[in-house]
């Protein structure tokens, strides 16, 4: 017989502020949520839309059945991100038609870049941090022609991307060397007609979601979800914490731990870099830690606790024990964790996560 989680989460049912979990079904273990601003996501049609202030984004983007989609606080320092024919966009040899195809999100308001000679660019400029990253990202598609198509970023370099006749989001990460940014797209060719829209440039060293803006710059606050009480659910002797999620190739650390609401007695994953943790830490000594790497795509992971007794699955395979450990006394754990404590915030897609409260064959 399959053994049923004590906690099961796979997103589906929501309203502001919270998220349903499938077992238990008393609602014990339904998430609380919240982001205090809006932000966008790809809906069941494939197109970006814009939730509400404290609503989950159950994010379309990889087809199939969504993920909840969970990102840092970011900021889109381009202003007139769909509006290149204002002035703010510094053209050099290009014109620009406004409004000439249905954009990702549904509606005519992407704009045509046209090449009026060889080597145009249009572009914006912002006053940075040297040793900083920045990702420039725009949504691009081919009208015509067949030359060469560039993004002119961070340190006034071209970067040749790939252009087809479907909308594809491109992104670029630079760490800067100078304090002045650049946002743009370069053709190579007269006579070449690319449509753009989206534009975004983050402090960030990977593209996050888009946030559109006008005259001014916008941020999308970070968001956080939790569930605390949940003794009655989680097996501080032994257990099995599964995940399915897909996790940004980053420096900064981020967890997805159960806890007792602090930072010192966790079980669960720590991601940094291309490493992942697998940790089973009590008081002040890790009793067990069990490394991996972190895959580009989704990956299913498993962690198992028990007295001298830990290991790591990843995609169904057996990464690596630990027979030498000791576990939380009885009733410590009780809180699902999107963080360790107020540290580490996990960002990500999320596709599903269990709590069994006994180790599985």
């Amino acid at each position: 017989m399959t053994k049923i989680p004590s906690i099961y989460f796979q997103p589906s049912i929501y309203k502001e502020n919270k998220l349903y979990c499938a077992l238990p079904t008393n609602g014990d273990a339904d998430l609380a949520f919240t982001r205090a601003s809006e932000a966008t996501r790809v809906n069941q049609n494939g197109l970006i839309e814009t939730v509400g202030v404290n609503v989950p984004r159950l994010d379309h983007s990889d087809g199939g059945c969504p993920s909840l989609l969970v990102e840092p606080e970011s900021t889109n320092l381009v202003t007139y991100s769909e509006n290149f024919s204002n002035a703010v966009w510094v053209k050099t040899d290009a014109s620009v038609t406004s409004n000439s195809d249905v954009a990702p999100d549904g509606t005519t308001t992407a704009d045509t870049i046209t090449a009026d000679a060889n080597n145009v660019t249009i572009q914006q400029f912002y006053t940075g941090v040297i040793g900083t990253d920045y990702t420039t990202s725009f949504y691009i598609k081919r009208k015509t022609g067949t030359g060469v198509v560039s993004i002119r970023s961070v340190e006034n370099v071209t970067t040749p991307i790939t252009v087809t006749n479907e909308w594809t989001r491109v992104s670029l990460t630079t760490t800067s060397t100078t304090t002045t940014i650049r946002i743009g797209i370069n053709l190579a060719t007269s006579g070449d007609e690319v449509y753009v829209w989206g534009a975004q440039l983050e402090q960030q060293s990977y593209a996050t979601s888009y946030i559109p803006t006008v005259a001014g710059t916008v941020t999308r606050v970070e968001e956080t979800c939790s569930k605390n009480g949940l003794n009655s659910y989680i097996n501080t002797q032994e257990g099995v914490l599964f995940l399915e999620a897909k996790v940004p190739i980053t420096t900064n650390q981020k967890d997805f731990m159960i806890t007792n609401g602090g930072v010192s007695d966790v079980v669960g994953f720590n991601f940094a870099d291309y490493r992942i943790l697998s940790i089973c830490r009590i008081g002040t000594v890790t009793q067990a830690s069990i490394e991996s790497t972190i895959d580009a795509g989704f990956m299913k992971l498993a962690f198992q606790w028990q007295q001298n007794n830990f290991s790591l699955y990843k995609n169904g395979v057996k990464i690596g024990e630990d027979l030498l450990g000791s576990v939380g006394s009885v009733g410590l754990f009780d809180t699902l964790s999107f963080n360790r404590g107020s540290f580490n915030d996990f960002q990500g897609e999320l596709k599903q996560f269990s709590v069994y409260d006994s180790v599985l064959t």
